[in-house]
């Protein structure tokens, strides 16, 4: 008995909780089967087996719907299904009752979402980036100029090559929005020459992808922050960044993905950075009644630890050792229940108390350093 194809799902994304999957089975073999188990999962969650009964003879194929498996992971996901026949005889080709199908779930988030990239990497699931042409992609970069950033996204434009339009995307996870919703980010880029104009469009799905609604497009000189014409531009000062808004009147109480285009022209680098998506007014603080709840991990810690809260909301951040010296000061931070990252590299090691002011409370916790 072999498992020769995964019927359903058929996409390589979805926004969906539960997946309702199909199998074609094939029979190789020399005698007719009736019965066989099929077990299957999230790779990494709880197997759910299926007891297939039918009558299949040889060469004969039949397509199976398997009972709705409910999904956990955000990013790449792997489904895994195998096959086994009663009695476990021993079969010419084993490795063909095993498939594993591949694909992106875009899990779904609160409202408001922040996205400050502060960790640094776009790999853990957030965010999909779709590049077609396995080549220059979005990516993190030390980046300054706002109060409460080290890093930013961006596009590196100045050395991707050719010149040739490729359209690189950043993906949001699935945002439960309110009424009245919004987009806010920061932006920087420079102006190099008409003939290297990189353009950034924003661009919404109600559907998970399969239509888009474009909401913003500029390019060259209009998406300019910066008179600067220096092609590895990387902003440093606040008035290199510009804040954008993009109301979203048409997706009120809408799930939607959030997709940020680059388009290239090899002109400079594109920078994004504290991509806010909100409905009705921008959160800005929390009474001291509605404190946030302040996770603080790895703890001990090394190099880097996390900062994670039950809502999202900015925050100032200092560091004292147990004398009341401060040792790091205001270090703004977007928090939310992603965990935003603190370097500590430069710290002995030792206990620390780690100030979390957020404007209307402090949330005090106590962090050790040990190498």
């Amino acid at each position: 008995m072999a498992i020769t194809a995964v019927e359903s799902p058929e996409y390589s994304m979805t926004c969906d909780n539960v997946v309702i999957p199909q199998i074609k089975l094939t029979n190789y073999g020399s005698d007719s089967i009736t019965a066989a188990t099929i077990t299957y999962s999230e790779v990494g969650g709880t197997d759910q087996t299926f007891n297939w009964t039918g009558n299949l003879d040889q060469t004969e194929s039949e397509t199976v719907t398997l009972p709705g498996l409910p999904l956990t992971q955000q990013g790449f996901t792997e489904l895994w299904f195998r096959t086994t026949l009663p009695g476990d005889p021993i079969e010419m080709n084993p490795h063909n009752n095993n498939i594993v199908f591949r694909f992106d779930r875009r899990a779904e988030e609160p409202d408001p979402f922040f996205e400050d990239f502060e960790h640094n990497e776009l790999f853990d699931g957030t965010w999909l980036r779709l590049n077609d042409d396995a080549d220059m992609t979005w990516d993190t970069t030390l980046a300054a100029g706002l109060p409460w950033t080290e890093y930013s996204a961006y596009m590196n434009y100045s050395n991707y090559s050719p010149r040739a339009e490729q359209e690189d995307h950043l993906i949001s996870p699935t945002i439960s929005l309110g009424p009245a919703p919004t987009i806010k980010f920061e932006v920087a880029y420079t102006y190099v020459h008409q003939s290297f104009a990189d353009t950034l469009v924003v661009s919404v799905s109600a559907d998970c992808g399969t239509n888009w609604t474009e909401l913003y497009r500029k390019g060259g000189e209009d998406l300019a922050t910066h008179p600067d014409d220096d092609e590895d531009f990387i902003p440093s000062i606040n008035s290199h960044w510009r804040t954008e808004e993009i109301a979203l009147p048409n997706f009120s109480d809408e799930n939607v993905l959030v997709r940020f285009t680059g388009i290239n022209r090899k002109g400079s680098n594109l920078v994004l950075d504290n991509i806010r998506i909100y409905s009705g007014t921008e959160p800005q603080s929390v009474s001291e009644a509605d404190l946030p709840h302040i996770a603080l991990f790895p703890n001990p810690a090394t190099d880097e630890a996390f900062l994670r809260s039950s809502i999202s909301i900015e925050a100032n951040i200092n560091i004292m050792d147990l004398t009341g010296r401060t040792v790091r000061a205001n270090q703004r931070r977007w928090l939310s229940s992603k965990g935003s990252s603190i370097n500590v590299s430069n710290l002995k090691n030792g206990t620390y108390l780690v100030n979390v002011n957020t404007g209307s409370g402090i949330v005090v916790q106590p962090l050790v350093i040990a190498r």
